[in-house]
């Protein structure tokens, strides 16, 4: 059996663990700034904004209407549960 040198390891370990948290945050704050200049620069907030728009029919009081397709012989009052 060989002999491992965990110095050695733990170096190599050590080394490929920092790279990867170290490129993981460099993308991490590549993204962020990416959209804080969007965010600045174009107003890109605004783009997904909608209007409300009023028509004659809306209902005054804001009442919910019911659906025209509504059959009262299909509502369920009572539900047996098995237990």
């Amino acid at each position: 059996m060989t002999g491992v040198d965990w110095g050695q390891a733990l170096q190599v370990g050590g080394f490929g663990f920092l790279l990867v948290v170290l490129v993981l945050a460099s993308l991490a704050v590549c993204m962020w700034l990416i959209g804080w200049l969007f965010n600045k620069s174009t107003g890109i907030k605004t783009l997904f904004t909608r209007e409300k728009k009023t028509s004659p029919e809306d209902n005054q009081d804001n009442e919910p209407q019911e659906e025209p397709e509504y059959n009262p012989q299909y509502k369920i009052d009572n539900i047996e549960r098995y237990e």
